[in-house]
């Protein structure tokens, strides 16, 4: 039986990627955005505008009540593709490109520079939108993420995707690099989620 459903956009092309349950009752989509948007199914109002196209996790009740939009982005393509939640944090993972891409939604700055077309990257922010932490990895090729879930047990993060050429999985110091063995291969990507370390 049909609940209710809403609509978020704007003139360009507006994606919804993926969405995701934290278990007390709030509902998270993760998608790219382009131009202007109001997130705000309601009444009010709360609009964001991309530079080209940019990556956004917006929150909403179960009933479909805005609660906050966090937007990422730069001045060429990137997209939220994959969003889990839980435990008073959130996790997004997709992929940027071009320089001085910033992740950090709020007054701060994050700022990351792809390696090549297209890098993947990993961000955590709290239960409220604010930002905690962004990891990025990529190679001189297009790298994608698809697929981000949260650890139960363990206390880690990890991302699924593909990638190309060399990409060293190791964010901080050390290196843990694979190479494809064509076009492009699978990752599996774990994350500590503390640091955002491994």
């Amino acid at each position: 039986a049909y609940q209710w459903a809403f609509a978020i956009g704007s003139t360009g092309y507006d994606y919804g990627y993926a969405i995701a349950l934290d278990g007390v009752g709030n509902l998270y989509v993760s998608g790219q955005f382009a131009a202007t948007v109001d997130f705000d199914p309601g009444a009010g109002t709360t609009t964001r505008t991309a530079a080209s196209a940019d990556g956004f996790v917006a929150r909403y009740s179960t009933a479909g009540a805005f609660s906050w939009v966090a937007s990422f982005g730069g001045s060429s393509n990137d997209r939220a593709r994959a969003v889990a939640a839980g435990a008073g944090v959130v996790y997004v993972a997709g992929e940027f490109m071009g320089s001085n891409v910033d992740f950090d939604p709020g007054a701060g700055t994050a700022l990351r520079t792809s390696a090549g077309s297209q890098d993947v990257f990993l961000v955590r922010l709290d239960g409220t939108g604010a930002f905690q932490w962004v990891q990025t990895i990529g190679s001189t090729g297009s790298d994608v993420a698809y697929g981000v879930a949260r650890g139960v047990i363990s206390p880690n993060v990890y991302v699924t995707g593909q990638f190309a050429a060399t990409v060293d999985f190791d964010p901080g110091a050390g290196t843990a690099s694979r190479t494809s063995g064509g076009g492009s291969d699978a990752f599996v990507w774990a994350v500590g989620e503390s640091a955002g370390g491994f």
